[in-house]
């Protein structure tokens, strides 16, 4: 399967009043089209610099990123992000969020047609009930679904998830895991999503990108996921090599610990 997705020698340095900070080098990573990929990595390894360089949103160093065999010079309708935070306008419907994507995507469109589209993302993403409603007044939970229904009206070719679930309780990102694990079924959008959650990596991902501790991180290891999709959550937990890739990850996080810290 060919690359979709191409970083090759990506490096982040910042020039500060005490000199050059390396932030990452030598970053080299493929994804295939319609794969979902996982960094996963300690606090400052610089995990979101990577996916923000892949959206344009900070400036490259060093090296250089294809998407579809475009280099990436800036932000672009191909990539969409989805951060913690959905940023929603929150004085306007779920319905108008979502439209307002719509919209950019399918110019030519009739209101009828862009009504049709509209409704068809609310339905997926499980909003149907709350179309009307200002997203103001929503959970946070449902706000991260209508960030997610924005993202995928807008038509992307890559969708870039900045620990999206971050802020959600237990039971609330579980769900948004699921939703996100049938939006995979449905669209196979070529995905690059940061995450601190093993558990949500293993879950969600096809290969876990492992990176290590800064400054100068780069990619530690990877490891392929083997579960078959489409993946209901309990036969991921019980699958026989579940608890074998866990502890290989949680090993491999730990060490970059104790070399850190000595």
């Amino acid at each position: 399967m060919g690359s979709f997705v191409e970083l090759s020698g990506v490096g982040k340095t910042y020039q500060e009043p005490h000199g050059r900070t390396v932030i990452v080098e030598n970053f080299d990573l493929n994804i295939a089209k319609g794969e979902c990929v996982s960094l996963l990595g300690h606090e400052g390894c610089g995990k979101s610099t990577i996916l923000t360089m892949v959206a344009g949103l900070t400036a490259i160093t060093d090296g250089g990123i294809l998407v579809d065999g475009h280099g990436v010079e800036g932000p672009g309708a191909d990539r969409r992000v989805l951060f913690s935070s959905p940023g929603l306008l929150p004085w306007m419907t779920v319905f108008d969020n979502v439209m307002l994507s719509v919209h950019q995507s399918h110019r030519d469109a009739s209101g009828a047609q862009c009504e049709a589209i509209v409704d068809d993302y609310v339905r997926q993403l499980g909003l149907s009930e709350v179309r009307s409603q200002k997203a103001m007044s929503l959970t946070l939970a449902a706000q991260q679904r209508v960030g997610l229904a924005r993202a995928l009206a807008l038509n992307p070719k890559m969708l870039l998830l900045d620990e999206p679930f971050e802020l959600l309780d237990p039971s609330s990102r579980m769900d948004l895991q699921t939703v996100l694990l049938d939006l995979h079924a449905r669209h196979s959008l070529t995905t690059l999503m940061i995450t601190r959650d093993i558990e949500e990596a293993l879950l969600l991902s096809d290969r876990v990108v492992l990176m290590t501790d800064g400054p100068k991180a780069t990619v530690g290891k990877i490891f392929d996921v083997p579960f078959e999709r489409p993946r209901v959550r309990a036969d991921v937990l019980s699958h026989p090599r579940y608890g074998d890739l866990q502890q290989q990850i949680t090993a491999f996080l730990d060490e970059e610990s104790r070399t850190h810290a000595a």
